[in-house]
C-alpha cells in the first residue's frame, strides 16, 4: 500500500472549483470546519466569487487583466492562509492563469490563528487514521490466504488464488447448499462493480464508507469496504474475487448488521461444532479455520479462541 499523500496531511491546496470552498485538503474542507478568522474566510469567499464573474459561459477568461487579478489575488490569499496555519503546514497555489507559476508557501512561524491550525491538524491526524485502517483492512483480505498457505492445500499441492471469475465449468462440485442473505453475496462473486446485482448485495449492509485501490503487479484491487457493517468486497481486476464479512465486531470493524439472517439455521456466533453439522466435513480445515464448497464456491470460516463463528469469507477460487 502507498504511502499516505502530504496532501492529506501538511500540505493544503488553494483553488476554486465549485465545492462551497476554495480549500482543499485532499478533499474540499468545508469553512466552518476551517476556523479561519472572518476576514480571511471573507476574502476568500470574494475571490472565488470574482473568479466565477470573471469567466465567460465558454469558462474562458473574459480579459487577461482578469486573469492575472485572479492570480494575484490567489497569491496573497495563500500567503495570509498559511500565516494563520503556521509552520505546520505548506500552502499550495496553481493558477489557472496559463503560464502562471505554481505557488508553495509555508511560514517559519507559530501559527496565527491557533484554532484554524488545530482543524487542520485533526484532519491531518483522521487521514492518518483512516489510512492505517485501510492498512489493517489489507491485513485482514491477507490474513485468509496466510491461514491457507501456512497449512498447505487439501492435497499438499501449491495455493493460488484467481483474479478471473471462472465459468460454471471451472467450478467446484457442489457439497452443501445455503440458503439466507449469504446467497445474496455469494451470487455476486464474478461480477464487476456496476452490477446492479453487485450493488443490491451493497444495500444490504447499509451502502459503503469508503473504497480504495491497491497495484500489486499486474493485479488491481479494489476494496469496497462497509465498516460499521463489518464487511469488505475485494475486486481484483474488476472481478468480485471474495467477500468478507465478520459476524462480531473486530479490529475498528463492526459486525455485519443481522449476522443471524446470513445462514438459514446458524447464528452469528454458531459454535465450530454447529457450522460443521450445517455444512458437513470441510475440504480443507486448519487450527482456526474451515472452508467448505458451497453452491459451487468456497465458504472459508474462520472462529476465535472459544471456537464460535466470527467471520466469513466467500471466495470465486480457492487458494
Amino acid at each position: 500500500m502507498s504511502d499516505l499523500s502530504p496532501y492529506a496531511t501538511s500540505i493544503v491546496r488553494l483553488f476554486p472549483d465549485s465545492a462551497g470552498t476554495v480549500l482543499w485538503f485532499i478533499d474540499p474542507v468545508p469553512y466552518e470546519v476551517a476556523s479561519l478568522s472572518a476576514g480571511l474566510e471573507h476574502d476568500l469567499r470574494a475571490w472565488e466569487q470574482s473568479y466565477e464573474d470573471a469567466l465567460t459561459d465558454d469558462f474562458e477568461w473574459r480579459s487577461d487583466a482578469l486573469a492575472s487579478q485572479y492570480t494575484e489575488d490567489g497569491r496573497s490569499l495563500a500567503h495570509r492562509l498559511a500565516h494563520e496555519l503556521g509552520g505546520d503546514f505548506a500552502v499550495e497555489f496553481q493558477s489557472y492563469e496559463d503560464g502562471a507559476d505554481a505557488l508553495n508557501v509555508r511560514i517559519s512561524a507559530p501559527a496565527d490563528n491557533p484554532d484554524a491550525a488545530a482543524a487542520f491538524a485533526a484532519l491531518a491526524d483522521a487521514a492518518r487514521a483512516e489510512h492505517d485502517e485501510m492498512r489493517v483492512a489489507r491485513a485482514e483480505h491477507e490474513h485468509a490466504r496466510a491461514v491457507v498457505r501456512a497449512e498447505g492445500g487439501p492435497d499438499g499441492g501449491p495455493l493460488y488464488w484467481s483474479a478471473t471469475a471462472p465459468d460454471a465449468s471451472d467450478r467446484p462440485e457442489p457439497v452443501a447448499t445455503i440458503s439466507g442473505e449469504l446467497t445474496t453475496m455469494m451470487n455476486v462473486l464474478g461480477l464487476q462493480p456496476a452490477d446492479d446485482r453487485v450493488l443490491d448485495a451493497i444495500d444490504l449492509v447499509g451502502g459503503l464508507s469508503e473504497n480504495s485501490v491497491f497495484e500489486e503487479g499486474d493485479l488491481t484491487v479494489l476494496y469496497l469496504t462497509a465498516r460499521d457493517a463489518g464487511t469488505d468486497f475485494l475486486f481484483e481486476n474488476r472481478t468480485l474475487a471474495s467477500v468478507i464479512i465478520r459476524t462480531q465486531p473486530q479490529a475498528k470493524y463492526g459486525a455485519y448488521p443481522r449476522p443471524d439472517a446470513l445462514i438459514d439455521g446458524l447464528s452469528g456466533a454458531a459454535t465450530r461444532a454447529e457450522v460443521v453439522a450445517r455444512f458437513g466435513v470441510p475440504e480443507w480445515t486448519s487450527a482456526t479455520a474451515d472452508r467448505f464448497v458451497v453452491d459451487g464456491r468456497y465458504l472459508h470460516v474462520e472462529f476465535d479462541g472459544s471456537g464460535r463463528l466470527v467471520r466469513i469469507t466467500l471466495m470465486v477460487s480457492a487458494p
